[in-house]
């Protein structure tokens, strides 16, 4: 899936939009690259693009995660999916110990990674009623943004699915966004990646987060 990239301006509180991707030979690609592409959206042997952004260490031991708002027209059917989706993917992200805890909020609280079940459908454009710095930004099935303050510490997150997602696609695509809400926010363009990461542009069909999946995440929290 394609996904536009805001520019951000060097203040508190920086807006990042979602995912971008780089496109790579196909082929494997070293971890070091494999790394930077998906953090900085360096180019094999190349620069960092992007800021490399993470949640602080206090928050990422304790982040929570959780559904905050379902549209009306949003199928009961693909809600469901969903939060049995972010169940899992929580407990894939815990599993692999790379130095992030998951969780689902306590009752009344807010979470730092906040999920919308939108009446939008797939590329459709939000109107800026959800955040007013989205408006106009593209989803794709599923979107996610994060907010990142002066030393590069994400603040919070916003995960968006489209109300017309794929059923079959829900499992990876929730683990994809949730996983990239982490602060490895681009993809790769690599057609040997499809059935070997959850960062791949062309692939929907990964559950469970793959070797060099679980090494970029622990390169970026538990080192």
């Amino acid at each position: 899936m394609i996904r536009a990239r805001l520019a951000a301006a060097l203040c508190i509180a920086l807006p990042a939009a979602a995912q971008d991707y780089v496109s790579v030979p196909e082929g494997p690609l070293p971890d070091e690259d494999f790394y930077r592409l998906v953090a900085c959206s360096a180019p094999p042997g190349g620069a960092c693009k992007d800021p490399i952004v993470r949640w602080p260490a206090a928050v990422a031991a304790n982040l929570t995660v959780g559904v905050v708002a379902v549209d009306p027209d949003f199928p009961t059917s693909r809600q469901a999916l969903i939060r049995d989706a972010l169940s899992n993917a929580i407990d894939e992200i815990n599993a692999a110990d790379v130095g992030l805890v998951l969780r689902r909020p306590p009752d009344g609280t807010r979470p730092d990674i906040a999920v919308h079940l939108v009446a939008l459908t797939e590329n459709a454009r939000l109107d800026g009623s959800i955040d007013p710095e989205l408006e106009g930004v593209e989803i794709g099935a599923g979107y996610v943004h994060v907010w990142w303050n002066s030393r590069a510490e994400i603040t919070r997150a916003i995960i968006l699915f489209a109300r017309d997602i794929r059923r079959e696609d829900i499992p990876s695509i929730v683990l994809e966004e949730l996983v990239q809400a982490m602060g490895l926010l681009t993809d790769i363009d690599n057609r040997w990646y499809t059935t070997r990461s959850i960062f791949a542009e062309n692939g929907n069909t990964l559950t469970r987060l793959q070797p060099q999946d679980i090494m970029a995440l622990r390169r970026h929290y538990a080192e």
